[in-house]
């Protein structure tokens, strides 16, 4: 937060004694200090430098077991010899190091260097150099909480979107798009996707993908039975962080290989429904170099409950229409067999009116409805008698009447079907 900063950057200016202060905080993993602050002749060219954290996290705990008080910890216990005469090059009694520490959890190390004048930092100094790290500790937990709820709050806000995008529709070619817009809000992944299985082939196929190369990844096809971090999270139903995958031997590199898309890290978590996995979202390689953590990772499971409910719907739906198009279809083919004369017909109306539906821009629901209603146009005709329907020559009045009513028939015929 910028007013974080300048109250940051006033502290380590006010302290006159010492020629040069730089704030230096952990990184999540805890591996490395980066200087996020500083002042004084070598501000510029410290600003933005990584430390390796091990032994002063090492150091740390090592005093904080033993109940020492950390200024009169020596400097060479925090950092190591390399490290200090690289950054600092300054005798221990000229540096003070001091953790940031905040109810409990270690943050970073505030080191004020080179006391001004010639004479060595004294122990009132060092008091005072650890209470500002106390201060400035608190300063940040308290900020780093207020932007940790803020996030919580968002992302209540994405998921409560997504599901009321779940609820909006039910075909998956529009729903997939809208929850992997909103997510990437939050997630910043450079790529995700989600997979379907095919239990019948035993395949998990890619039903879509956001990203570089993800027309090549859609429609690609892993087996169950072969190594692969999705079929791995679908299998065993359990969510996998990858941090480096070009060394995991789960993954399947021939993603990679087909679409020429490098994958560095990865989130995946299995579409559960009723104890049985349906499927996977993934989240590839987050921006900016960085790793998808334990609320990206909350986030995406989140999601991911949801969605399986709304996929099995969707399938369960499409399933459905299926069987009603191909029920209808086959009652158009009945009729093609008692209607020789006509065979062929209603699948030339079903073209001639789809075309004509597409060329004056009706949406896709609206042309399948038109399709379907094409189809069984003439279906009342299956309630004529053979006598009518294939009588060689012109009909009378009356059999003309029985033709005339088939429209009514079949709507008779199929009124009781939705």
């Amino acid at each position: 937060m910028p007013e974080l900063d300048l109250a940051l950057f006033s502290i380590l200016k006010g302290i006159q004694n010492s020629e040069g202060t730089s704030i230096w905080l952990l990184n999540e993993a805890g591996t490395a200090l980066e200087c996020t602050h500083t002042v004084g002749s070598q501000a510029a060219n410290m600003l933005g430098d990584v430390l390796k954290a091990g032994k002063f996290v090492k150091a740390y705990h090592s005093a904080s077991a033993k109940k020492l008080t950390f200024e009169n910890t020596p400097p060479t216990e925090w950092l190591d010899a390399k490290t200090h005469q690289s950054y600092f090059n300054l005798p221990a009694k000229q540096i003070i190091i001091a953790p940031l520490t905040a109810r409990g959890k270690l943050m970073g190390v505030l080191i004020a260097s080179n006391k001004v004048g010639k004479s060595a930092f004294t122990r009132a100094d060092r008091a005072m150099i650890n209470t500002l790290a106390i201060d400035i500790a608190v300063a940040l937990q308290n900020t780093q909480l207020y932007e940790r709820q803020h996030q919580i709050n968002e992302r209540q806000k994405l998921l409560n979107q997504i599901s009321q995008h779940l609820h909006q529709t039910i075909d998956l070619d529009e729903l997939i798009p809208q929850i992997f817009t909103e997510v990437n809000k939050a997630i910043q992944a450079e790529a995700q996707s989600i997979w379907l299985v095919d239990e019948e082939a035993g395949f998990i196929k890619c039903r879509y993908a956001t990203g570089p190369e993800s027309e090549m990844l859609k429609g690609f096809a892993v087996s169950l039975s072969a190594p692969s971090v999705v079929g791995s999270s679908v299998s065993k139903r359990k969510s996998i962080i990858i941090k480096d995958a070009q060394k995991d031997r789960r993954r399947a590199r021939s993603a990679d290989e087909w679409t020429g898309f490098v994958t560095r890290s990865l989130m995946t978590v299995p579409l559960v429904l009723k104890g049985k996995s349906i499927g996977a979202i993934q989240a590839v390689n987050k921006r900016g170099g960085r790793l998808f953590n334990q609320e990206d990772l909350d986030l995406f499971r989140a999601i991911a409950d949801s969605a399986a409910l709304a996929v099995n719907n969707a399938q369960l739906l499409a399933e459905l229409q299926t069987s009603y198009d191909l029920t209808l279809d086959a009652l158009s083919a009945a009729l093609d067999l008692r209607d020789r004369e006509t065979e062929g017909h209603f699948r030339r109306v079903v073209e001639y009116t789809a075309r004509l539906a597409e060329q004056i821009g009706l949406d896709k629901q609206t042309i399948k409805n038109i399709r379907r209603g094409a189809l069984i146009h003439d279906i009342g005709k299956i309630g004529v008698p053979d006598a009518v329907l294939h009588k060689p020559g012109p009909l009378d009045g009356e059999e003309r009447k029985i033709i005339e009513r088939h429209p009514q028939a079949g709507y008779n015929m199929l009124s009781g079907i939705p």
